[in-house]
């Protein structure tokens, strides 16, 4: 049953997902999620979407990515949706839930924002642990169907907020 993720009370030890992080030569497609990064948990350690609280006061789950693509030679800035993906095992094959979307884009004019006026990720759950895996997927406008992600042109000092638990 896949359902949307909840925001968890726990805190994490804060993990950032770097441009270096992401599956390069990833090929896009408007039509489905492609996975951009993903940690596996085992019975020690459990990984989580986001980190923190909503709070922007309180929050430390501060965001920002400037994910570009390579479309037919033309290095160009990523249009499109990320969202986190919970899997229940190692092929990734049992999804078990999803996060709401965000606008790349949102994370994109985040990146030369101050550190709190960039987008907030909060801490969320279910957690993956045991086997299990924490995706970040992409899905591209129609106009970038079949670019490929180029970690090489994307911003390497900008990075999305995940969490770690032990």
């Amino acid at each position: 049953m896949v359902s949307n993720t909840r925001p968890i009370k726990a805190r994490g030890a804060e993990e950032r997902i770097r441009a270096e992080d992401l599956t390069d030569g990833q090929a896009l497609d408007s039509n489905r999620f492609v996975e951009l990064f993903s940690e596996q948990g085992d019975s020690v350690t459990a990984y989580g979407p986001g980190n923190g609280p909503q709070n922007r006061q309180a929050a430390t789950g501060f965001s920002d990515l400037d994910l570009q693509v390579d479309n037919d030679g033309v290095v160009e800035a990523a249009k499109g949706k990320l969202r986190w993906e919970i899997y229940a095992d190692p092929a990734k094959e049992d999804l078990v839930a999803v996060s709401s979307t965000f606008d790349v884009g949102d994370f994109r004019s985040a990146v030369s924002a101050a550190r709190t006026e960039k987008r907030v990720m909060p801490a969320q759950q279910p957690l993956a642990g045991d086997d299990s895996h924490v995706v970040l997927a992409f899905r591209s406008v129609d106009s970038q169907d079949g670019a490929t992600v180029s970690v090489a042109d994307s911003d390497d000092d900008v990075g999305i907020a995940y969490s770690r638990y032990k």
